[in-house]
């Protein structure tokens, strides 16, 4: 089984199921090696997976351990931030793609570090347990905001010249690449 196929792969190690085309693969007894092949899925899956459905984004993703916010309740999962998207493997289902010009605000609460991302038209996503990485986390997604925002503006000054300053602005931020308006 290629590796990029998988949809999703869970387990404690000493049991595994992986989720192949058409079928789910169990594979149980796994020893003492087990752990080690589930560390290995984990850490190589999410960028395998993400090449074959063509969702890498630009630059070199960083990479974040944590707990996303599903409809059944938060899971563990990886992260991959690339400057334009964030790519979620949660426990046992497909990659998720964030694309940021989506988000409309990523908020931290200070109390319990959860990162709360705002999407337009989708419920909120949140991100807990990131291990410490909370505020860099914070600080990549609103620096690739900022630079969707800067993108923006430079197209509406080549290609709208005649709006002012202030609408430009007010246009670049509610207008990021990517998103039809």
């Amino acid at each position: 089984f290629a590796v990029k196929e998988m949809s999703g792969i869970s387990g404690d190690g000493f049991a595994l199921d992986l989720r192949v085309p058409g079928a789910v693969l169990k594979l149980g007894k796994l020893g003492q090696d087990g752990p080690t092949l589930l560390e290995d899925l984990q850490r190589t899956w999410p960028s395998l997976r993400a090449e074959a459905l063509r969702l890498t984004g630009t630059g070199t993703p960083a990479r974040y351990f944590c707990r996303a916010s599903s409809p059944s309740g938060a899971k563990p999962a990886m992260a991959l931030l690339y400057q334009d998207v964030l790519l979620l493997a949660a426990e046992g289902e497909d990659l998720t793609p964030v694309f940021i010009p989506s988000l409309t605000s990523v908020e931290m609460d200070e109390e319990s570090y959860a990162l709360a991302l705002e999407r337009r038209g989708e419920t909120p996503l949140v991100l807990t347990k990131l291990a410490g990485q909370t505020q860099e986390v914070l600080e990549k997604l609103q620096v690739a905001r900022a630079r969707l925002t800067e993108e923006s503006l430079d197209v509406l000054s080549s290609w709208m010249p005649a709006l002012s300053a202030l609408q430009k602005a007010g246009l670049a931020s509610a207008w990021p690449p990517g998103l039809l308006r």
